[in-house]
């Protein structure tokens, strides 16, 4: 059994957080659960003495004040259509990319949430987001504060327009306040009647690159798996790979010869077996040392030709704090009551 650690939150915190929930007009235990993922995730937190633990929650508290005094972040809903693959860079720098459907939260005069339609968003993470992004799971729908800007591209005689997301400095909390289509359900109703001019083979996508970085300029190929894997890097770190090929390839390919062109996934993603036709949502970069396009996945969709592989789950180990809160908060606020009874567990 772990070991747990007890205290009470400060008493001005107390105050400060409701003070903070009214402001923000965000759910007090909302706020509690923020402040216990980043009393988990912080690097500065973990090297603070074991017995700092006041220490611990002041510190939490001014970082989860500062997150919500930034101007310009936008409160939604998401639910990644991939998982987040992160990385550490040179300097130790955690970085990844979010690919998610998203809905923004806004507020109507007497503070009733105002939800959007889903939309699908695209950005890159860094720092503590992108370190609190690991362990997102696509089957789940979390809140969060982003960075959000419209953005949109014109294939053809189709726009596709959704969000570019940013942040470096974010938590992420599960919820059921909302639910969001399955990516097939989504590809079905947004991408499928867009797919006379997205849709591009394997041979071609090289005619197919953006005059300019833009997160919402999309293709979709499918393609045949040749071979499915995982494996890991310095640089990268633990990967998954659909590498797969389609008519325009094996018939010749651009170069004479046959070829493919590989994908990269989370490691958990490498679900289909070799044989499968499954489609992707990407956009194309060009890799110009390697003189090859490179194809980041947005989206998997399984076609009715496609074969589960049998894998065994990795086992986590989770490590738990726990911080109790007095009988005055919890009378004041039944809903953190019902959630966390007489505290909640780090």
């Amino acid at each position: 059994m772990t070991d747990q650690k007890k205290t009470t939150i400060p008493d001005d915190i107390k105050v400060s957080l409701q003070s903070l929930a009214k402001g923000a007009k965000v759910d007090a235990n909302i706020l509690l659960q923020e402040l216990k993922q980043i009393m988990q995730t912080d690097e500065i937190i973990k090297t603070m003495p074991e017995e700092a633990v006041e220490q611990k929650i002041r510190f939490a508290w001014a970082l989860l004040c500062r997150k919500y005094t930034v101007s310009g972040t936008t409160q939604i809903y998401i639910r990644p259509t991939t998982k987040p693959r992160v990385r550490q860079t040179k300097k130790g720098k955690f970085v990844g990319d979010l690919i998610a459907l998203v809905k923004t939260i806004d507020k109507d005069e007497s503070g009733n949430p105002i939800i959007s339609d889903t939309k699908l968003g695209v950005g890159t993470l860094w720092e503590k987001a992108a370190e609190n992004m690991k362990g997102l799971d696509p089957k789940k729908v979390y809140k969060t504060d982003l960075f959000v800007s419209d953005a949109s591209a014109t294939v053809g005689n189709t726009k596709v327009e959704g969000y570019e997301l940013g942040s470096n400095n974010t938590t992420f909390v599960e919820t059921t306040d909302t639910t969001f289509p399955t990516n097939e359900e989504f590809y079905k109703s947004y991408f499928e009647p867009k797919e006379k001019d997205l849709k591009v083979s394997l041979g071609e996508l090289d005619l197919n690159l953006a005059a300019e970085n833009n997160v919402m300029d999309i293709r979709i190929v499918t393609g045949f798996v040749l071979d499915v894997g995982e494996g890991q890097t310095a640089k990268a770190g633990e990967y998954g790979r659909y590498t797969i090929t389609d008519d325009s390839l094996l018939g010749g390919g651009p170069k004479g010869m046959p070829g493919s062109e590989s994908i990269f996934v989370h490691p958990e993603e490498t679900i289909y077996e070799k044989s499968s036709t499954l489609k992707f949502v990407v956009s194309i970069e060009f890799d110009k040392p390697n003189e090859r396009c490179r194809l980041t996945s947005y989206m998997l969709v399984p076609t009715t030709v496609a074969m589960k592989r049998k894998i065994q789950p990795k086992p986590v180990a989770q490590q738990s704090v726990e911080v109790s809160l007095d009988d005055e908060l919890v009378a004041e606020h039944k809903k953190i009551e019902d959630s966390i009874g007489d505290g909640f567990t780090l």
